[in-house]
Parts: structure tokens; C-alpha cells; sequence
């Protein structure tokens, strides 16, 4: 008999009388889902918020509510037909022109659903709007290891499904002998890291010797159907190239049977080997105010690339053809500026944020008439906190994200890589380079 999925599932009408049956299928479903009772309680009152207010704005409307677990995170994700206009509450930067009026009681729910959620995304496909909330599991911190590098006894061999306690060495490993900016911020976690592994979120190797001494790992993430990013290869061993040749070749076997066109690094090593990649770009990072240097990001493409139309900016176009010409990817670049279609007054952007390594990414949710002034204040707003990194990704398949270009450009962004296959089609990726305000 076929396992049941981790998914609890009810639809109900948009009334505050259905509240006590959405409250009770969040309350009694994410321990079970493994959510701890404090990160219970956050997720019960942003699933209240977001239910209020579509009571509030649609009354009657019917609304799917799934909870389910999602690797390192248990998800509320709410389906409905309504309009996007007044979801701008969930901007980062919402809390700077919200007062606690009566008027603004509705705005200030999606306010505090926003802020008390570890995550949230939103998605249009129609008239129907899929909003996402996310809290992640809580996870002891993984200490750094002080062992140093290992002498290797024996054969090399690769293991695709080490066990958790063999992860939560490699990651004590690797925050013990490698800088915080070539660390993917879930080796922090080891747990979690085991977690999304097991859920599929990861694919995860190990390099062991003939002793079962932890030599190297490596992982990788699917970012889309035709595109991989990896982290690593970490090595621990006193030999470290053939254990990185191991491990990144193990990488590209795995790949070698599925629909994956290209490779992308997202936290590269000094170990990786580089024969067959492409440098893709330079990133000038800093790290805390403390350290800045650039980081070099690799691609490497593992079959014949078929061409595409994209979309772009006029003033992305010189930035895109250099790009396309160095990587000997076929594009044919297609402009735009405005696509002429009905849009939101507000917009909606998403920010995934990461204290420790001063970085956030941003990304357009909902298109809207605002979202140049938008930008300007997640722009300040970010850099007012301290944020170093900012960055900004637009997916060129879509012209309504294509046209945006102009509008980080006028905010202080620059294009600093393409990440071919990344997203629809390829992505662009812009950094924010204007001094602080």
C-alpha cells in the first residue's frame, strides 16, 4: 500500500465562523509535522492573519489551506481567487507607513503574518493566488570542529546517503576549516541539512576512506528543471585533490542521467577542480564589515545548448550579449521597457535574508505601478540594517520582469551574472553597489 504523504488538506469558506476550524488544523498538525510549540504558535497566528483578512476582503470566497512539511520547514499554503492589490502589507518595508488605525487593521494582519513567518512567497496563475508561509524547524547549532586534516588510509569511495551523525561531522569539518563566506549557512545546522536531504530538497555525498574516516562532501540543490547549484566541494583531507576531483566528478555522473543542462556554483571551494568550467562572474562580497573580496562563481555546462528567446531591458543588452558570447550560450535577446498590460497599484518583493552573512536576496512577487520607488526603499531599507549584499534576480522568460531592469538600475543595481537555465529561463542576478544613504 502506498505511503500517505505528510499533507493535511481542507477547504473551507472565507468566514471569521470557519476561523476556529483553520486555527485547530494548524495547531494540532504542525507538532505532528515536527514544528516545536513556539514556531506552532507563530504559524497559528500568521494562518489567522492571512484568514481574517481574506474573510475581511472576500468574504464567502471558498479557500483551499494545505499544511505540509517541506524538508527543514512545515508550510501553511493557502489557494484562493481575490484580488492582489492590497497584498502589499507584506513588503519588508510595509511597518514604515502603517499606523495602527482602524483603516489600516486589514494591512497590519498581513504586516504581522509576514513578520512572524520565516518565509513566505506568493504566486498568481489566473485569478487564483497561492500564498506560502514557512517555518522552519529549530536546530542545534553544529560547533566547529578543531581536528584538522586527515590523513587518508585506503581506497577513496563515495557515499550518496551518509548516515546524520557522518553529515554532522563533515559539517563540524567544514565550518573548522573554511571561511564563513565559503559556507553555505545551512552547515551551521547539520540537522537541517539531514533534513532537506531526506526530503529531497538536497542531494548530498560524502567521501570516505578505507577506515570510514570523513574525507570531503559536496551538495547540490535542483534550482530548477535544467539547472543545479552546488556548494563545496569541502574537503578534509591532507591529499585534497583527488578527494575533490571525486567529488565533483561523483556530482557530474549523478547529474549526467537527468534533464540538467548546467551547473552553477553557489558557495564554491578553492578545492573545486576547475576543468570544464566557465567563470561566470566576479562578486565583490563583504562579509561583515570586516572582510571584502570577490568571490568567483563557475558554470559548467553538461550538454548541447538548444538556444532561447529572452527578454531584457535596453540597457541590460550590452551586459547580456558580453555574457552570451563568452559562455557560447545562443540567446536571441528580445527588449522591453513596458508590456502595456494592466498592473497593481502596489507591488510585492520578497526578501530572503541572511544576518550572518550580511545578504539579502531580493525578488518581484507581484508587479506593480509602484515598484520602482519600491525598490529604492528595500534598497535603503537593507542598507540602513546593515545588509552589505544585496542582490536582485529576474527571470528573463517573463517580460513583465524583463522590463525591471531600468527600474534597479535607477536604484543604485548593476547586472553582475546570468545564471543560465536558473529559472523559466535564465536568470539575472543584479548587486547593489551605491553607497550607503
Amino acid at each position: 500500500m502506498p505511503k500517505a504523504p505528510d499533507t493535511v488538506t481542507l477547504e473551507l469558506p472565507a468566514h471569521v465562523r470557519w476561523l476556529p476550524a483553520a486555527q485547530a488544523v494548524v495547531e494540532h498538525g504542525a507538532p505532528t509535522l515536527g514544528l516545536p510549540p513556539k514556531k506552532v504558535v507563530r504559524l497559528v497566528m500568521a494562518v489567522e492573519e492571512i484568514f481574517v483578512h481574506l474573510a475581511r476582503t472576500t468574504p464567502g470566497c471558498a479557500v483551499l489551506l494545505r499544511l505540509l512539511r517541506r524538508g527543514s520547514s512545515v508550510q501553511a499554503v493557502f489557494r484562493f481567487q481575490a484580488d492582489v492589490e492590497d497584498l502589499w502589507a507584506m513588503n519588508l518595508t510595509a511597518a514604515q507607513e502603517l499606523t495602527p488605525t482602524d483603516e489600516n487593521m486589514d494591512h497590519m494582519g498581513l504586516l504581522l503574518a509576514a513578520g512572524v513567518s520565516d518565509g513566505f512567497s506568493i504566486t498568481r496563475e489566473g485569478g487564483t493566488v497561492q500564498l506560502v508561509l514557512s517555518q522552519d524547524k529549530v536546530y542545534p547549532e553544529t560547533t566547529p570542529s578543531d581536528r584538522g586534516l586527515t590523513a587518508a588510509r585506503g581506497a577513496l569511495r563515495m557515499v550518496d546517503d551518509p548516515h546524520p551523525a557522518e553529515v554532522a561531522e563533515a559539517c563540524a569539518l567544514a565550518r573548522g576549516l573554511y571561511p564563513a563566506e565559503k559556507l553555505h549557512p545551512d552547515l551551521s545546522m547539520a540537522g537541517k541539512l539531514v533534513d532537506n536531504a531526506a526530503g529531497g530538497g538536497i542531494v548530498l555525498s560524502v567521501a570516505k576512506d578505507d577506515a570510514g574516516a570523513i574525507l570531503g562532501m559536496m551538495f547540490w540543490e535542483q534550482t530548477s528543471e535544467r539547472s543545479v547549484g552546488f556548494c563545496g566541494p569541502y574537503v578534509f583531507s591532507q591529499n585534497s585533490g583527488p578527494v575533490a576531483k571525486a567529488l565533483t566528478e561523483n556530482m557530474l555522473n549523478c547529474l549526467a542521467r537527468s534533464r540538467t543542462i548546467g551547473v552553477c556554483s553557489r558557495r564554491a571551494t578553492d578545492d573545486l577542480p576547475l576543468e570544464g568550467f566557465e567563470a561566470l562572474a566576479r562578486i565583490h562580497y563583504c562579509h561583515k564589515n570586516i572582510v571584502c573580496a570577490e568571490q568567483r562563481i563557475w558554470f559548467r555546462l553538461l550538454r548541447e545548448d538548444d538556444g532561447a528567446v529572452i527578454w531584457a531591458h535596453a540597457g541590460m543588452v550590452d551586459f547580456l550579449e558580453e555574457t552570451y558570447a563568452r559562455l557560447s550560450l545562443m540567446r536571441d535577446i528580445r527588449t522591453v521597457e513596458n508590456i502595456g498590460i494592466e498592473m497593481p497599484a502596489r507591488s510585492v518583493l520578497a526578501a530572503e535574508l541572511n544576518q550572518e552573512l550580511s545578504e539579502a536576496y531580493l525578488r518581484v512577487l507581484i508587479p506593480g505601478l509602484d515598484v520602482e520607488e519600491n525598490i529604492r526603499k528595500h534598497a535603503a531599507h537593507l542598507r540602513s540594517s546593515g545588509y552589505e549584499n544585496i542582490f536582485f534576480t529576474l527571470d528573463l522568460a517573463l517580460g513583465e520582469q524583463a522590463c525591471l531592469g531600468g527600474a534597479l538600475m535607477a536604484n543604485g543595481f548593476e547586472p553582475a551574472l546570468v545564471l543560465p537555465f536558473a529559472g523559466k529561463s535564465d536568470l539575472v542576478v543584479f548587486q547593489h553597489v551605491a553607497p550607503r544613504s
